[in-house]
């Protein structure tokens, strides 16, 4: 519904007026459980109105406001370490992509760069420049000003590149001098690495490898620490929750104890899921390490005192020792995110008031040993934490796809169905018939697998609901107990449950789909339900990894969405009926005619001329040269003539007449 990104905005607000801490990806989620709660007053087929939107502002906001709730920390905690574990890997993207984007830069700049041959000593000074330039970049040094940096990096791209091979780099084609380039920033990174190993260089290198090792051991340490805190907790609920529902005259443990239980099963969901995350760094961490102290040992044996080497021999171990100290920066990176993301995690350890009684536990406890179905359910928790830490196996079916977005405990994603909760119509085992080996086919399609048989070809992780019991949630008012695999695994519409006992086996066996029926129903109406039960399929709308990555991955460092669009304005908005020929003068027309009958007494026809019938049907014309005059040098004077006047008569005799003389001269 495309209003409901209209009342994300006033939700936040009216919550921020409030004093309430609300973002933009929780109203998010908010609202659209809301309406998946209520389907009868919000349609998701019709568009929002008016009063539609303040009533599901209204709700959205009372929801949020409340104080003490279990089960809204529940979904605050899913949104918190949801949006925090996808902003720190779009932050290693970015860093790493914007590190690319400036190697890649100044790669163009060095390919780019044109030099007038081996004369020309400025141009090659200056391509010898930006590869320095990159070499510094790529080893992580930009902005670190230090003599002594830019000396080692000199020394060691001299004994690998000296300037004279400058004039044969220059005639490489683009491809052979992007490779070469790579291959000498990390062959010169390589040297460097070497020398800080035996204590003759490496300025400005970290000690990524001590760095890596301790926050890596600080990350296994909280994870099981916490992990040991909640799988007693969670034991302590769940006992606590069995030993009140199977008192007599009792009504049931209470909802708030239910929602407790569900917070800390979030809890632990999360912790598992950084749990297996460190477990890959660590094998990933470990591996490098190793290959790490090979190349050095490597290195020492065969450079040891020796002045020169043959570089076939040391170039490649260079550039493998530089490579497996990128991957353990990389790693690092990983481990600090997962730290942040544990940071946000803990904050929700105690964001409520827990409801759950010393005496409670007492009590329960006590009646262990008299109860044996009490303690089968002990057992079956503590089972279900075991497997939980265990590392899963790759799934046997290679045609299956497994797996479980952050947060939530791995396993197979169901199919997708309506938002509704209604199941289709029919339906069947997809893998196992009934009758079929290690297959006992039941009422409406479901098929009872014996668990060694199911085992060989599937793992526990690919269990439906997070491995919690359909049964228990269906028939308890969602109450969440891990199910028991050895009691028998059932097979419906191409998914797999486990059951917490016999008897809700057999009773899950006769009506499979009035069962997830009712969970569907539960997980709307509680929503932080539809992500700890991996039920994000089953209602898109309402997926909460969807949500995050529409909210926090589309926005940019300023807040703003980006995306590609157009626009085409039309020439004419309205249609014009203009004639262009048209003329409403009639002596105009009448000229006009007088034109066209004159013109058809006149004759079409060509004269060709002396000069141009040389030219007719030619491809190409020349035109004649014309008779031109050449001017010589000629003697010229270039001053004009000095008019000069002279006065006589003004002497002598009296008979003399006064007279003026001019004269001209050159």
């Amino acid at each position: 519904m495309d209003g409901i990104q209209r009342v994300v905005g006033d939700i936040v607000q009216e919550c921020r007026a409030k004093a309430v801490e609300c973002s933009d990806t929780l109203a998010a989620f908010m609202a659209r459980a809301v309406i998946l709660d209520r389907p009868e007053r919000f349609t998701p087929d019709k568009p929002l109105n008016d009063d539609d939107i303040k009533a599901l502002i209204d709700i959205c906001v009372t929801r949020l406001g409340e104080q003490d709730s279990p089960a809204l920390e529940t979904v605050r905690m899913q949104v918190a370490y949801d949006s925090t574990y996808f902003q720190q890997g779009e932050e290693i993207g970015k860093t790493q992509a914007a590190q690319d984007r400036h190697l890649e830069d100044i790669m163009n700049e060095i390919v780019s760069l044109k030099t007038r041959g081996d004369s020309d000593f400025e141009g090659l000074t200056e391509l010898y420049r930006r590869i320095f330039i990159y070499l510094v970049v790529h080893s992580g040094m930009e902005g670190f000003e230090d003599r002594a940096l830019e000396r080692e990096i000199v020394a060691a791209l001299e004994s690998v590149f000296p300037r004279v091979g400058l004039r044969t780099f220059v005639t490489l084609v683009e491809e052979d001098k992007v490779t070469q380039v790579r291959e000498l920033a990390s062959i010169v990174f390589g040297i460097r690495l070497f020398n800080r190993e035996i204590g003759k260089g490496g300025t400005g290198i970290g000690d990524v490898v001590g760095n890596l090792r301790s926050s890596l051991t600080s990350l296994e340490e909280t994870l099981t620490e916490q992990h040991q805190k909640l799988t007693s907790l969670c034991s302590d609920y769940t006992l606590t929750i069995n030993f009140m529902h199977r008192q007599k005259d009792s009504k049931g443990a209470p909802t708030r104890l239910r929602d407790e239980l569900t917070n800390r099963r979030q809890y632990l969901a999360c912790l598992h899921n950084l749990q297996e995350d460190s477990t890959t760094l660590r094998q990933r961490a470990d591996g490098s390490l190793g290959t790490y102290q090979q190349v050095l040992e490597e290195l020492r044996s065969i450079v040891g005192q020796r002045s020169s080497v043959p570089k076939e021999q040391v170039y490649p171990k260079f550039d493998r020792l530089a490579k497996v100290w990128k991957e353990m920066e990389e790693d690092k990176a990983q481990v600090t995110a997962r730290l942040q993301v544990l940071e946000t995690l803990i904050t929700f350890r105690q964001s409520f008031h827990s409801r759950l009684r010393a005496h409670d536990v007492a009590a329960a406890r006590t009646s262990l040993e008299s109860d044996a179905e009490l303690a089968e359910v002990v057992s079956a928790e503590n089972e279900a934490m075991k497997e939980m830490s265990e590392p899963a196996p790759p799934p046997m079916n290679p045609e299956a796809d497994f797996g479980g977005s952050p947060g939530s405990l791995s396993g197979a994603p169901p199919a997708a169905i309506p938002e509704d909760g209604e199941l289709p119509p029919g339906g069947g085992a997809a893998a196992a018939e009934p009758g079929a080996p290690g297959g006992k086919g039941g009422p409406g399609g479901a098929v009872l697998h014996l668990y060694d048989a199911w085992r060989q070809r599937h793992s526990v992780g690919q269990l439906a609901l997070g491995r919690f019991c359909p049964w228990t949630v269906a028939k308890r008012d969602s109450l969440l107990l891990f199910g028991r695999p050895p009691h028998g695994i059932i097979e419906f519409k191409g998914q797999f449950f486990a059951c917490a006992s016999v008897e809700a086996l057999q009773d899950a066996m006769k009506g499979m789909e009035s069962i997830l029926e009712k969970v569907y129903m539960f997980a709307r109406r509680s929503p932080e339900l539809i992500h700890l039960l991996q039920l994000g399929n089953v209602f898109p709308s309402a997926s909460l990894p969807a949500i995050v990555e529409a909210s926090v991955g589309s926005a940019g460092g300023d807040g703003m969405t980006m995306c590609d669009s157009d626009c085409q304005t039309p020439t004419h908005f309205q249609e014009s009926n203009i004639d262009p020929k048209y003329e409403w003068n009639e002596w105009a027309l009448r000229r006009r005619g007088l034109q066209l009958a004159n013109l058809r007494g006149k004759r079409t026809h060509s004269t060709q001329t002396a000069t141009s019938h040389f030219r007719r049907e030619n491809e190409t014309q020349v035109y004649e040269h014309k008779e031109k005059e050449s001017n010589t040098n000629k003697d010229a004077k270039t001053q004009a003539p000095k008019m000069v006047s002279y006065m006589t008569g003004l002497r002598g005799r009296p008979t003399k007449t006064f007279t003026v003389v001019g004269m001209t001269l050159e």
